[in-house]
């Protein structure tokens, strides 16, 4: 469970909300290239690293084959995230780069879980917001810097 506390997303939960959020957590491990999510496919699990690294990258529209890196993940971070509220396909592939050790959390069953407890949901959906949030702008200001470059 101590790991569970350094998880942003899990930051403001009780030692005992963070055991009914541990009941949920499979261990996964996975190698260097492994590709854990795949873009434009489905999914219901979202996923904490433990440790090792996790690129999450999206094809790139203009030269077929290639990816663009929109972000490099480390340990006690997560992704997977967006599957806790539809059930849409997946943004973005996420690959691991090297050997990482991840949990892997099924989103259907902790809504469950956080529908039984709403203030332990009302936190850890407040904690994803900041999140998301943080990495919408840091995306917002790296793509107006990219258009002022490149002059449009």
């Amino acid at each position: 469970m101590e790991i569970l506390k350094n998880i942003e997303m899990l930051s403001t939960l009780t030692d005992e909300e963070l055991s009914l959020i541990q009941t949920l957590c499979h261990p996964v491990s996975s190698l260097d290239g492994e590709i854990l999510i795949g873009e434009n496919q489905r999914g219901e699990n979202l996923f904490i690293i433990i440790s090792g690294r996790v690129e999450i990258l999206v094809n790139n529209p203009v030269h077929e084959g290639e990816s663009i890196c929109l972000s490099k993940l480390k340990s006690c971070e997560s992704f997977g995230e967006f599957s806790l509220y539809d059930n849409a396909p997946r943004s973005a592939s996420a690959v691991s780069q090297g050997k990482s050790e991840l949990l892997k959390i099924n989103s259907n069953e902790l809504n469950a879980l956080l529908d039984k407890h709403p203030v332990m949901g009302m936190k850890l959906m407040r904690n994803l917001g900041k999140i998301l949030c943080t990495r919408l702008r840091n995306i917002d200001i790296e793509y107006r810097n990219s258009n002022l470059w490149i002059g449009i």
